[in-house]
């Protein structure tokens, strides 16, 4: 699991949200500023992927993308509260020896996602979220070892909502 070793200042962040691709966020300041991008996929890499670019000179996120996602692994439900402090800032992932040689960690596992009217939760771990990276829209659950569990896009309109229904094949 990729870990989340700092935290920096809050940044922009651009949240596409279309029938193709279910959700698309990138941090243009942060590809901007930074040369090679490294990238965590996760999934069974089949019926599931999703993906982190990670800026290679300081770990700072420079995108996630939720490329596919099985329909048996969405639950539609209103997402609990998750009761933990809460950091404001954007998360700077450990890149030193865990990429190979092209750029990239696949870490094969089983993606779970939970859609509310108005948010969205990936999540990556079952173990217990004990704190969380609040960035704009989009939150980090983080486990006791900072590895990432989790992540929100919050506050869709309901716009998005229908565009990720369709995304999703629903």
């Amino acid at each position: 699991m990729i870990k989340i070793v700092d935290i920096s200042a809050t940044k922009e962040e651009n949240v596409k949200i279309d029938g193709y691709i279910p959700i698309d966020v990138k941090w243009e300041e942060n590809e901007r500023a930074f040369g090679k991008i490294l990238y965590w996929r996760t999934g069974d890499f089949k019926k599931s992927l999703f993906e982190v670019g990670i800026s290679e000179v300081d770990g700072s996120i420079v995108s996630f993308t939720l490329t596919l996602v099985d329909k048996g692994n969405v639950e539609f439900a209103e997402n609990p509260d998750i009761v933990t402090p809460l950091i404001e800032g954007c998360p700077l992932f450990k890149t030193d020896g865990i990429f190979n040689e092209n750029g990239y960690f696949d870490d094969k596992s089983d993606i779970k996602v939970g859609v509310s009217n108005d948010s969205l939760r990936i999540f990556f771990e079952k173990l217990p979220i004990v704190s969380l990276v609040q960035n704009g829209r989009i939150m980090f659950g983080l486990t006791e070892r900072k590895s990432l569990a989790m992540i929100e896009i919050s506050k869709m309109n309901k716009a998005e909502y229908q565009r990720l229904l369709l995304a999703l094949g629903w």
